[in-house]
C-alpha cells in the first residue's frame, strides 16, 4: 500500500523545483560561454561599415610614415654621395701625388741621358776628331782613323748609359759621313732626312724625345733622343741620335700600383702610348676619352676607357719630353 503526500507538500516541492530551474536559464543566457562567445559580442560592438582607406587616424599615420621615410632616404643618399665624392678626391689626391713622383723620377733618367749625350759631344778628344773629318784635303785612311776615333767616344756613350744599344752622328756638311754605334736600325738611317724633326734641329740647337714605332733593328722596342749641338771650334752643327731601350721606362710604370685593375701609360702629344704598365699597346692611341684634358701641365678627370667603363684618370706632363704620364683606376 503505497503513501501519498499530501496535495500542499507537492505543491511547494514543485514551486521550488521551478525556481531552481529558471534561474540556471537565466545565467547561462546572461553569462556568453567561451571564445566564440567573446568574438561574437566585439562583432556586436564594431561598426556595420569600416573602411581603414577612410580612417582619419590612418591616414595621418601613412603621410607621417611616409613622409619619414622620404627625409631618412634623402638623407642618405645624399650622404652617399658625399662619402663617394670625398673617397674619390682622396684617391684622386694620392693618385696624383704618386704619377707625379713617378714623372719626376722618368725626368731625372731621361736628363741624364741628354747630359750625357752633350758630354760625350763636347769632349776634348771628340772636338779634336771632328775637327779632323772636317778638313778637306785628308786621305781615306785618315778619315777611316777619324771616324774610329769617333765611334769609340760614342761607344764610351753607350756603356755608360744603360740601355742605349744605338747612336747615329751626322753632320752638316756633306764631307762628314755619318757614323754609327750598336745596333742600327737602317730603315731610319736611309729617311733621317726625311723625320719631321729633322728641319728644326738642322737649324737650331733643340733636343727630341720620340716614340719609334716601326724598329726594325733586333732587341726590344725602342724611343729615340735627337740632339743638335754645335761644335766648340768650328761652330758647326750635328745631330746626335740615340736609341734607348724602351724598358727602362717601362721597369717604373710596372713598379706603379695604384689600384685593382690600374692601368699606366706614357703617352706622346698625340696621345700615342709610349710606353704601358700593359703589354702590347705600344704604338696604338689609348683608349681612355681625354677630351676633357685641358692645357693644363698635370690634373684629373672623370672619364671613360675603351670598354665605356667609368674611370678616374690623373696625368702629369713630362718636364724633359713633353710625354704625358698617365694612370687610370677603375671607379
Amino acid at each position: 500500500m503505497k503513501l501519498v503526500p499530501k496535495k500542499e507538500n507537492r505543491t511547494a516541492k514543485d514551486n521550488d523545483n521551478m525556481q531552481g530551474g529558471k534561474s540556471a536559464d537565466q545565467v547561462r543566457k546572461i553569462v556568453p560561454g567561451g571564445l566564440k562567445g567573446r568574438i561574437s559580442s566585439l562583432k556586436e560592438h564594431l561598426p556595420k561599415q569600416f573602411n581603414p582607406s577612410k580612417s582619419v587616424g590612418i591616414r595621418l599615420f601613412l603621410i607621417f610614415f611616409i613622409a619619414i621615410m622620404f627625409f631618412v632616404l634623402a638623407i642618405g643618399i645624399i650622404s652617399y654621395q658625399m662619402a663617394k665624392n670625398t673617397i674619390q678626391d682622396n684617391a684622386e689626391l694620392a693618385n696624383q701625388q704618386t704619377i707625379v713622383q713617378t714623372s719626376q723620377k722618368l725626368d731625372i733618367i731621361l736628363q741624364k741621358y741628354r747630359d750625357n749625350l752633350q758630354q760625350t759631344f763636347l769632349d776634348e778628344e771628340m772636338q779634336k776628331a771632328i775637327t779632323d773629318a772636317l778638313l778637306s784635303d785628308v786621305t781615306d785612311y785618315d778619315r777611316f782613323v777619324t771616324s774610329t776615333k769617333l765611334q769609340t767616344r760614342l761607344n764610351t756613350f753607350s756603356l755608360t748609359s744603360p740601355g742605349v744599344i744605338g747612336t747615329y752622328m751626322m753632320g752638316e756638311e756633306d764631307n762628314f759621313d755619318i757614323v754609327t754605334t750598336g745596333n742600327v736600325d737602317q730603315k731610319f738611317l736611309d729617311s733621317i732626312k726625311e723625320q719631321p724633326w729633322y728641319d728644326t734641329v738642322s737649324k737650331s740647337s733643340e733636343t727630341f724625345w720620340t716614340n719609334v714605332t716601326d724598329y726594325e733593328s733586333s732587341g726590344s722596342g725602342v724611343f729615340r733622343l735627337v740632339r743638335s749641338i754645335q761644335s766648340v771650334n768650328g761652330m758647326k752643327r750635328f745631330i746626335l741620335v740615340a736609341d734607348i731601350r724602351l724598358d727602362i721606362l717601362t721597369q717604373y710604370l710596372n713598379e706603379l700600383d695604384l689600384g685593382e685593375g690600374s692601368r699606366v701609360q706614357l703617352l706622346t702629344n698625340d696621345n700615342t702610348v709610349v710606353t704601358s704598365s700593359v703589354a702590347e699597346q705600344e704604338g696604338k692611341t689609348t683608349d681612355v676619352d681625354l677630351s676633357k684634358v685641358g692645357t693644363e701641365l698635370l690634373g684629373g678627370i672623370r672619364t671613360k676607357d675603351g670598354n665605356k667603363q667609368p674611370v678616374l684618370a690623373v696625368y702629369n706632363t713630362q718636364a724633359t719630353s713633353g710625354w704625358k704620364l698617365l694612370g687610370t683606376i677603375p671607379t
